[in-house]
Order: structure tokens, then C-alpha cells, then sequence
């Protein structure tokens, strides 16, 4: 059928009509089908492949009615994207700018706080030390005892607050790893788990194996279908 649409989109609706010609075609085709049990001869299976015929041709015009049915929805779609996407872009530009700006202000403070906990660092580092020394050269108990709380008081005196970043009400400040390049081979053999989905070429590794080539890892089974050619262009006669 090629002068009337099979598939109907009633757009007010929202919803798909299939009319009675497209219901008595398909219906048509699998009771045709559905009388075919089994095959056990020539005759029966030009039946079968003639009833095959029948409801690949239906399956075949039904989807270019689908497709047609759905076009000009797809087109729109596409329209308001386009569409779309030009009167947001320079919202977008603008944003990915100033994102720049406030994740350049986020690094600035980061780098002050890790200065300021480094130093901070240092400082204890440097009594422990001073304190370590005193100690080793103590003489009594009562002495090491008292070298540790002198020291214990020096560094809660002069311990200075670690600066904490400066963030604007509802800013969420994030690091994360920007990764440049990854030798798929060398990190595939040494870390599989971090390994999410491995795409074979189906086809080739098919072609291989028709050519009688063993390929190491692949388990397959050489099995028969029966398949039919119809030209998808030639109406169907109901």
C-alpha cells in the first residue's frame, strides 16, 4: 500500500491510530503464517517461504509507514533544537567564561589554605624537632617531663588557624582529575576492573570465521537461518 498512510499520529491526542487496512493486512498476513506448522517438503516450504514473503513485505511497509508517520515530529524536534541551542548559546559562552573566573578565584584559595596548613606544618615540625632534641639530652624524669609540657604549650600558643576557602552562598568548589591521555593497552593488562564496556568488530570476527580462521578466545556455532528478499518498494495487494 503506497497511496495511504498505514500508521496515523493524531497530534491533538497524542496518540497512534492504526486504520483497518493496516489492522486486515498484518492480521491477514499471520493467519496466513499461523497455518503453517512445521515443514517437512518442497511444498510446504514454498508455503512457508511464500507466507514469509508475505509478512516480511507487511513488516517492511509498516515500518516505512512508522517512519513516515513520525517525520515530521522528528523534523520538529530537530527545528527546536536548532533553534534552541543558537538562543542559548551565548548564555552558555557567558557561563563556561565566568565558571573560568570564579574555578580561577577557587584554585587562588586553595593554594592559600595548602601555603597556610604547609607552613603551619613546618612550625610543629620544627618544635618536634627542638623538643626531640631537648629531650634525648634530658637528665632526669622530672625534666622530660616537663621539656614535653613546655613544648606542648609553645605549640598550642602559637598555632595559627588554617585560612578556610572563601565560597559565595549556594558555590559548590570541587577538584577533580582532568585526564590527558590513557594507554588503553598497558592500563587494560595491569587495572581490567577499571575497564567499562570492550567493543568487538561482530562482522569481521563473522568473516574470519567463515574463512575457517580459530580465533583465540571466541566460542561461536555455525548455525542455518532462512531469510527472504522482498523488493520493499512494490505495493501490497490486499
Amino acid at each position: 500500500m503506497t497511496d495511504q498512510s498505514l500508521i496515523l499520529v493524531d497530534s491533538t491526542a497524542r496518540d497512534v491510530i492504526f486504520p483497518d487496512l493496516a489492522v486486515s493486512i498484518r492480521d491477514e498476513a499471520i493467519e496466513q503464517s499461523s497455518l503453517i506448522a512445521r515443514v517437512t517438503n518442497a511444498e510446504q516450504n514454498d508455503a512457508a517461504i511464500a507466507a514469509q514473503k508475505r509478512l516480511k513485505e507487511v513488516c517492511s511497509v509498516l515500518e516505512k509507514c512508522r517512519k513516515a508517520a513520525k517525520q515530521p515530529s522528528v523534523d520538529e524536534g530537530r527545528r527546536i533544537d536548532a533553534r534552541v541551542a543558537e538562543f542559548i548559546k551565548p548564555a552558555e559562552m557567558e557561563l563556561i567564561r565566568i565558571a573560568g573566573v570564579t574555578a580561577n578565584f577557587a584554585a587562588l584559595e586553595f593554594a592559600r589554605q595548602r601555603a597556610a596548613q604547609n607552613a603551619e606544618n613546618e612550625r610543629l615540625s620544627t618544635l618536634e624537632r627542638e623538643r626531640e632534641a631537648l629531650l634525648a639530652a634530658s637528665k632526669s624524669l622530672e625534666e622530660h617531663q616537663a621539656i614535653r609540657e613546655a613544648y606542648d604549650e609553645k605549640a598550642a600558643e602559637a598555632q595559627k588557624p588554617v585560612p578556610v576557602p572563601v565560597k559565595a552562598a549556594g558555590q559548590v568548589v570541587s577538584t577533580e582529575w582532568e585526564i590527558l591521555a590513557i594507554d588503553d593497552w598497558k592500563l587494560l593488562k595491569l587495572r581490567p576492573d577499571l575497564v567499562r564496556r570492550i567493543e568487538w568488530d561482530r562482522v569481521a570476527i563473522k568473516r574470519l570465521l567463515s574463512q575457517g580462521t580459530v580465533l583465540p578466545g571466541v566460542t561461536a556455532k555455525e548455525v542455518v537461518k532462512s531469510t527472504v528478499r522482498v523488493t520493499t518498494n512494490v505495493p501490497i495487494q490486499v
